[in-house]
């Protein structure tokens, strides 16, 4: 069992050794460890891999003298019993079902159709669980967000339908519909105040989501106005 888990950890440390090599040479890594906890050098994988390498030297010695023993026992008349054990095998199985998953591509699924506009990642880093990897961007958009500034005089619900004005000289104005509004006031995107207003300081407005027509070309990022202009009746 121990000599099984060595060689699964010798494959796991090959990976680990040449995906440091390719980041040394690249000089990404320096030969020792990173400031980063998950920065390890080159010369740390290469010590893991041998560590790994002389474990199994030790333990594939130390199987052949008990085979040797073994044999001898056979020699001389012991009767022989079954030697798997399944819950054993089992284990081993799993744990090179592990190691293969590991050692295959992942393949990253986006939720929107669109193109890779960030990538916060080279080839070969180590990452901790939740880091980004990269930024998808959506090609076209249909939904608005958007802030009521304040004073909140009136606040908008969800059904309203709200007029859409583009910043872009002589495009048509539009309508849209209200589906989801804040309960609290939260700090607006500096890109969507004016210049002056977001060097002065942070302001803040009751934020909400609007819906617009599929057949209408949006830019994703552009800057727009709305304006209510039909309330749904409260309940």
């Amino acid at each position: 069992m121990d000599l099984e888990v060595a060689r699964i950890q010798s494959i796991q440390s090959e990976g680990e050794l040449a995906r440091a090599k390719s980041l040394y040479d690249s000089k990404l890594i320096a030969l020792g460890s990173g400031g980063s906890r998950n920065d390890f050098g080159y010369d740390v994988a290469l010590r893991d891999h041998n560590s790994i390498l002389a474990t199994i030297a030790a333990r594939e010695k130390t199987v052949a003298e008990l085979q040797a023993g073994v044999d001898r026992m056979k020699a001389a008349g012991a009767a022989e019993i079954e030697t798997t054990n399944s819950v054993i095998e089992q284990d081993i199985a799993s744990r090179r079902r592990e190691i293969e998953q590991l050692q295959k591509p992942v393949v990253l699924l986006s939720p929107i159709n669109g193109f890779v506009s960030v990538i916060n990642h080279l080839p070969g880093e180590k990452i901790t669980a939740g880091e980004k990897l990269l930024v998808v961007s959506a090609e076209k958009s249909h939904r608005i967000v958007a802030w009521v500034r304040q004073p909140v005089t009136e606040r908008p619900r969800p059904g309203d339908i709200v007029s859409v004005r583009r910043a872009t000289l002589g495009q048509p104005q539009f309508e849209g519909t209200v589906t989801t509004v804040g309960k609290q006031l939260e700090e607006i995107n500096p890109t969507a105040v004016p210049l002056t207003t977001a060097l002065q300081r942070a302001e803040f407005g009751l934020p909400l989501i609007v819906d617009v027509d599929e057949n209408v070309e949006l830019i994703p990022g552009e800057a727009v106005q709305l304006r209510i202009i039909k309330h749904v009746a409260a309940n």
